[in-house]
């Protein structure tokens, strides 16, 4: 472990910045399913190791934020397994804090960033274009609907206006 723990240390700034600006909403997940602080306000991480993450959890009503620690669910065999293992983690704990934690928290949002921006050129340009089909294929379809219930009213309004009664 002493070398995981090495190669953690060598690039723990970049990654203590990288999950605090980019990654809040996942250390507050790990904060309110692994530690069971789960009135936790926010979560910021203070350093990590080849056992786990330390957060300092902000509960509300206090000024002091509280101390957690996070082990990780499995053993890392190199620094490298930190990204996996994290990423395990965010969706086990989203998972177990439900559809209701993944809506507020922008978990859906955030996997379609993730999405495309790991997407191929290729890919985006053919999701592009399948969406602006999609969108005028709808567009023309909610306009011919417009122009069918236009006409059948057209038709149904003389019967009903010039008839007359016996």
């Amino acid at each position: 472990m002493a070398s995981v723990d090495e190669g953690l240390q060598q690039r723990q700034a970049f990654i203590v910045s990288h999950m605090n600006e980019e990654h809040q909403d996942s250390l507050l997940a790990y904060a309110m399913h692994y530690a069971k602080l789960t009135s936790a306000v926010s979560a910021t991480l203070d350093k990590v190791s080849s056992k786990g993450m330390t957060l300092k959890v902000q509960l509300p009503g206090s000024d002091v934020p509280t101390i957690a620690e996070v082990p990780f669910t499995r053993p890392m065999e190199t620094a490298g397994d930190l990204r996996k293992i994290v990423v395990e983690m965010h969706h086990e704990a989203y998972g177990a804090l439900g559809v209701a934690f993944r809506l507020m928290h922008g978990y859906y949002t955030s996997a379609a960033r993730q999405t495309w921006h790991h997407m191929k050129k290729s890919h985006k340009i053919a999701a592009v274009i399948f969406a602006s089909a999609a969108v005028v294929g709808i567009g023309w379809v909610v306009m011919l609907l417009k122009k069918r219930q236009a006409s059948q009213a057209s038709v149904q309004a003389p019967a009903a206006c010039c008839s007359k009664k016996p």
